[in-house]
């Protein structure tokens, strides 16, 4: 009867460290949820829903034609051109040929990018040409940027200009990245990420990610993924966390109860 019950002892810590186990899993699948990934979302020939891929070309670009460069620049989501689709990746015109300037190498594709001509911020500000993608949020709740980064793919001149922002207004961040090609060890600088908390969003919200060259253009393809995640709100986190709380409680319990009644039963 003794070796029974310390054998129901054993089964029933073995179970409650499984049933704990069990419950931070569930637990930590409430906690987030990835509602949209840049690179497992490329979608070939089409968009996948949600996304868009852009640049802000200036008025009157086309095939051999500049355009006027003192239009269109960032901030106003209405005068951004989506990007055509062709050979494998989304470029202005539709083809891996480069195109005239301020074009010039600007796709975007699976894995990154590049983006089109930057001009120096004292003598032309904000007239750089972006690879611009562009997310609207299916749903509303509490969002936050994951598992985010944008890497120097080549060795660029002076580094990545990488800019983030929702629907209007100005960029929540910019941040830039050093010359050179991104090595986590020798030039980590040359890549950065911008996770974040986005808070409270509601369905329709856009998200914009522009990428593009610092002051110079040589070498400013990048590499490029991030995560939007939706998060519950504290006060849910608590709720659950309270509730699996004493739901393992509730039946670590009851196992001691008929432990302890064996025992009991053993002593009379």
């Amino acid at each position: 009867m003794y070796k029974n019950c310390q054998k129901e002892k054993y089964h029933m810590n073995s179970l409650s460290i499984k049933l704990l186990l069990g419950l931070f899993f569930i637990f930590s699948f409430i906690q987030a949820q990835i509602v949209a990934e840049y690179g497992a979302d490329f979608s070939n020939t089409t968009p996948s829903t949600g996304w868009r891929y852009l640049w802000n070309a200036p008025t009157g670009w086309g095939v051999g034609v500049t355009g006027d460069l003192t239009t269109n620049l960032i901030g106003t989501p209405s005068n951004y051109t989506p990007l055509v689709y062709g050979s494998g990746r989304y470029t202005p015109d539709g083809d891996a040929i480069v195109d005239n300037s301020p074009a010039d190498f600007l796709y975007l594709d699976s894995t990154g990018g590049q983006g089109g001509v930057p001009y120096d911020e004292v003598t032309s500000p904000n007239r750089d040409r972006f690879a611009i993608v562009e997310y609207t949020l299916q749903t509303s709740g509490n969002f936050s940027i994951q598992n985010s980064f944008v890497r120097n793919s080549g060795n660029s001149r002076d580094g990545l200009e990488i800019k983030f922002a929702l629907t209007s207004g100005a960029p929540l961040l910019t941040l830039t990245t050093s010359s050179g090609q991104y090595d986590a060890t020798t030039n980590p600088l040359a890549g950065i990420t911008f996770d974040q908390n986005l808070g409270f969003l509601a369905a329709g919200e856009k998200l914009y990610l522009y990428v593009g060259g610092k002051d110079l253009t040589f070498r400013d393809g990048f590499l490029m993924n991030f995560q939007i995640v939706q998060v519950p709100e504290p006060s849910t986190n608590a709720a659950i966390g309270l509730g699996l709380l004493f739901v393992c409680m509730f039946l670590t319990g009851r196992f001691k109860s008929k432990a302890h009644k064996q025992i009991t039963d053993l002593r009379l």
